[in-house]
């Protein structure tokens, strides 16, 4: 079984190159006791957290990693990209990685991004797939047209291969129980799952045995539901009372199913 970490987003008023110098900690802490794997996800316009873009950073601590620990992106809000550009940059970062990267495609859950980006939030499905057709297209480094309902490309010559062939390693991103990422590699069928809407239940996949793939949950926010199990609010009752009622490094996820609250890392 392996371990890594999963890197998060910081408050704005953190300054920006300390955001940095923290990551590069981060690598060179992780790695030394044993970690093999560091993702990132990815959101924009995302208020008073900073969460910076997952591309640029990963080439970055592609240069800081040692040759057992493996890069990821968690989750490339496909949708809200031009399928060309997102495939040559992730080719560019396999390229930059040395072949330790791994990729998800997501939907995406936040409407906002999608309003603020002028791409319509009931459009992302069908977007999605045609992103991940194209991309694909790309990767095959053959000549290709392609005539959709979003993207029409005429005449397309590829020219950055991916050193993962046919391309890295994909994630899968879930929404409630739907598999999202469609990317196969039929070598590489042992993938990361993570799901974008419970952070509590956030697990990687590294084997096809569910006990080895069993979620571990965190403490519970009482919700204002009167139908809770009295139980659940005990729990969310007691972790509250152990933070002496300051709720300042808590943090809801938006649109999540059952209200909870859960402590970022740097503000433990």
């Amino acid at each position: 079984m392996k371990f890594g970490m999963l890197i998060s987003d910081c408050p704005r008023d953190v300054e920006p190159t300390k955001q940095l110098d923290g990551l590069l900690r981060q690598i060179e802490v992780g790695q030394k006791n044993g970690l093999s794997y560091f993702d990132i996800g990815q959101h924009f316009l995302y208020g008073e957290l900073r969460w910076l873009q997952p591309i640029p950073v990963l080439a970055r601590l592609a240069a800081e990693i040692d040759d057992h620990v493996r890069l990821g992106a968690t989750i490339l809000l496909a949708p809200l990209y031009n399928p060309v550009i997102l495939a040559e940059e992730i080719a560019t970062l396999d390229i930059i990685t040395r072949g330790r990267l791994d990729v998800g495609l997501g939907l995406g859950y936040r409407k906002d991004e999608f309003t603020l980006l002028n791409v319509p939030f009931k459009e992302r499905v069908s977007r999605f797939d045609e992103c991940l057709e194209i991309m694909k297209l790309c990767w095959a480094m053959e000549d290709f047209d392609y005539e959709g309902r979003h993207w029409q490309i005429q005449g397309a010559t590829p020219h950055i291969q991916c050193v993962q062939q046919p391309h890295p390693p994909p994630l899968s991103s879930l929404h409630g129980n739907t598999p999202l990422c469609r990317l196969r590699c039929p070598a590489q069928e042992a993938t990361r799952q993570v799901s974008q809407h419970q952070p509590h239940q956030n697990t990687r996949h590294l084997s096809a045995d569910p006990q080895l793939c069993a979620p571990l949950p965190l403490p519970m926010r009482p919700s204002t539901d009167s139908t809770e199990a009295p139980e659940a609010k005990q729990k969310g009752q007691d972790f509250l009372a152990e933070r002496e009622g300051n709720n300042a490094g808590l943090h809801i996820p938006d649109n999540h199913p059952i209200p909870i609250r859960v402590p970022r890392p740097h503000q433990q």
